[in-house]
């Protein structure tokens, strides 16, 4: 199996949790790390970034990469692309038989929600076309329970699995409580703020990250 790291927003730490992810699981499984989308390139490319947190790292191409920080169906907009969810679909079969035995780490970009094209293609279109049970990235601190827990509807809405949620931010145990009862999850791993992000600070970090090892079966191996 794979995880898709999705969000309830943007910057709430997708891509430190993808790589956290992968250091705290490298030594014992084959994962690649994987964006499928991806924009804001001309400024921090995450494939990049995650490569440089965790040294030796496997990473795979994006399917789509633009340059403008902007909504991916914006962004292809003005490059003059279309985001295509069968040439995603292809690729992702494409690296299923390229990394046979691995298990991927796969990153989505914003929210859940996020357009990524004209017609109306949501990130939870691409979920659904990859089917891949989704890790869910939230905030901590306050608005997190209304934004997560809107999040999980959706999920739920269009019968997409979901192996738990992500905190990230100062703890909060009346959060959690909240959000683990009223959307029925667990609340795998609570991420605090990183004074400094770096491959030091990372693989410390990854080193508490799931300590129960919940998330070690989905990763195990390619769906």
């Amino acid at each position: 199996m794979s995880l898709f790291v999705a969000g309830t927003d943007t910057g709430v730490g997708k891509t430190l949790v993808s790589a956290l992810l992968v250091a705290r699981y490298a030594r014992e499984l084959e994962l690649v790390y994987w964006k499928p989308v991806a924009s804001g390139a001309a400024t921090e490319r995450d494939r990049t970034r995650v490569a440089e947190l965790v040294p030796g790292a496997g990473t795979a191409a994006e399917a789509y990469l633009f340059a403008d920080p902007v909504s991916p169906h914006l962004a292809a907009r003005r490059e003059g692309e279309s985001i295509e969810l069968e040439r995603i679909g292809a690729r992702w079969r494409e690296l299923s038989s390229v990394f046979p035995g691995a298990g991927f780490v796969v990153e989505g970009a914003g929210g859940l929600l996020v357009p990524l094209d004209d017609a109306g293609a949501l990130l939870t279109d691409l979920i659904g076309v990859l089917r891949l049970p989704v890790l869910l990235v939230a905030r901590s601190t306050l608005g997190t329970i209304n934004h997560t827990l809107l999040s999980l509807e959706a999920l739920a809405r269009r019968d997409l699995a979901v192996a738990g949620v992500v905190l990230c931010g100062p703890r909060d145990e009346e959060n959690r409580a909240a959000i683990e009862r009223l959307g029925g999850v667990d609340v795998i791993a609570e991420v605090p703020h990183l004074a400094e992000v770096n491959p030091a600070t990372v693989a410390a970090a990854a080193a508490e990250l799931d300590p129960a090892g919940a998330l070690r079966p989905w990763l195990a191996r390619a769906s």
